[in-house]
């Protein structure tokens, strides 16, 4: 193992964006998954665009309940695979991320499996509709199918790449899990055309092919992400400087030509799995695991059926609405990614740190985090308060669904700022393992200031789509209230994992 890379020390700040900036490149290629969906889709036009952009919504909220098992293992490794590092007991680390890869893949085969007895029926429940439109001839619900059993199917592999991912992150390697991202991400670019429209021997499949070229790209990312895990190796981007014409200044000589340049490359030291041990359980880590995951479970559950319950009241206001919200959230998605990034490189820094017996440095890293993410969520606002038409205009064309994009998306930017501030605090909690209460404040101030409030607005009050938004920054600013509250408390100094 490398011990050069010890985040324990130095500056925060240097150190926030060492592991975030890569975290965050990452994302971007991670989320041109569905972005790039959402874009090749639109151009099949007309009507079979918008109710395929809404299919894909509603799959993807439906799904999200399956995503719950995700949260059984995913919490408690970030916890303790970073606690293991910060220590600097590599092998623990290697062992701890050797048990999550086996229960990822047995949490998605479970999720596989969950989903044929209750995918339609949470679709449906979701809000799509089963009557045809004039100009298609699948119904939103058949769209969210024929697109949702092939995602599915390829859930075991889909909680393997998250953890692959996630061990990179924890072992302050952010540049190997941007590369397995952005990699599988340019697969994912290249072939998704070409399933949908065709190419060649390769016949036209819509939604299918979309479907179909996301599912290989995770099996690629699957196969390289452990091939480097089991060999130790690490992807490493290194600056060099091209020295041109010298010349003497004093006692030192200088140069006319100083051109920078990098280098990719591959290179032992990184975080060393062993396959051999991938099927050999231990549960004594599966009951730290379950102990620490259970809340955040508990609370993704609830969280998804206020989601399913939310995209249900959106649906109230017809399917352009809809696919204008689908959008809107791909796009929210891009736009968050520096958010993203910080959050995660936040979470590993706070768990190396406490394993490294330095708590205070844990709670300036959060602090630090707190304010670069509001001044990236400003930044955020001017954008969707500019260009929120054109970007729209980009993934479909429907007059409707641009108008309600431009009505809605500053809005749903400057909730996105406020935000910024609470995930950065969530990721304290995150990295020490301090879930349980923060899951619970958080699922209460959701239902109470969020689904609650919503349902008022639009069954009781009927008001428009727009007061979803406003709600939407009264919640942020409740959520983020009650984690400062928690953060300053500091009971997650003194979490046990």
């Amino acid at each position: 193992m490398d011990p050069s890379h010890d985040l324990t020390e130095g500056s925060i700040f240097k150190n926030l964006v060492k592991l975030s900036w890569p975290g965050a490149l990452g994302r971007l290629f991670e989320n041109l998954y569905d972005v790039v969906d959402m874009f090749w889709i639109g151009t099949l036009g007309g009507v079979l665009a918008t109710q395929a952009q809404a299919g894909i919504l509603f799959f993807n909220v439906a799904n999200s309940f399956m995503q719950m098992l995700n949260s059984i293992f995913g919490p408690g490794s970030i916890t303790v695979i970073s606690r293991f590092w910060g220590a600097k007991d590599y092998e623990k680390a290697a062992w701890a991320s050797e048990q999550t890869i086996l229960y990822k893949f047995l949490a998605g085969l479970a999720g596989t499996i969950i989903s044929l007895f209750t995918l339609p029926y949470l679709v449906r429940f979701a809000g799509a509709q089963t009557d045809l439109v004039v100009g298609c001839a699948c119904s939103t619900f058949d769209l969210a199918l024929l697109y949702g059993w092939f995602i599915v199917a390829a859930l075991p592999l889909i909680f393997v790449y998250y953890t692959i991912n996630t061990i990179f992150r924890c072992c302050s390697d952010a540049e190997s899990s941007m590369f397995v991202i952005a990699t599988s991400s340019l697969v994912n670019i290249v072939i998704d055309p070409l399933f949908i429209h065709g190419f060649g021997p390769i016949p036209k499949m819509g939604i299918v092919g979309a479907a179909l070229a996301t599912v290989l790209a995770y099996v690629y990312a699957v196969t390289i992400g452990i091939y480097m895990l089991c060999n130790g190796l690490k992807f490493k981007i290194s600056r060099f400087t091209f020295l041109a014409l010298p010349y003497k200044k004093g006692d030192y000589y200088k140069y006319f030509i100083r051109i920078p340049y990098w280098k990719f490359h591959f290179e032992k030291g990184g975080i060393k799995i062993v396959f051999g041990r991938l099927f050999k359980p231990d549960f004594q880590i599966l009951i730290n695991y379950l102990r620490i995951g259970f809340t955040p479970t508990v609370t993704q559950f609830v969280g998804s059926s206020s989601q399913i319950i939310f995209m249900n009241l959106i649906s109230n206001f017809g399917q352009s609405v809809v696919t204008a919200f689908g959008i809107g959230g791909k796009v929210a998605g891009l736009v968050n990614l520096p958010l993203l990034g910080l959050q995660q490189a936040t979470s590993a820094l706070v768990g190396q740190n406490l394993g490294a017996k330095k708590p205070e440095r844990s709670e300036k890293t959060g602090w630090y985090s707190v304010l670069i993410g509001v001044c990236l969520g400003f930044v955020m606002v001017v954008v969707g308060y500019f260009f929120a038409p054109q970007i729209f205009w980009v993934f479909n064309k429907d007059p409707a669904v641009i108008a309600v994009g431009k009505s809605v998306f500053a809005l749903s930017m400057i909730g996105n700022m406020i935000n910024a501030a609470q995930w950065m605090l969530w990721a304290v909690f995150e990295g020490s393992g301090y879930t349980m209460w923060p899951s619970i404040f958080g699922q209460v101030n959701n239902w109470l200031f969020n689904i609650l409030l919503v349902y008022l607005a639009v069954k009781v009050f009927d008001q428009g789509y727009v007061w979803i938004f406003y709600i939407g920054i009264f919640s942020a600013i409740m959520s983020t209230i009650t984690n400062t509250f928690l953060v300053r408390k500091g009971s997650w100094k003194r979490a046990r994992v």
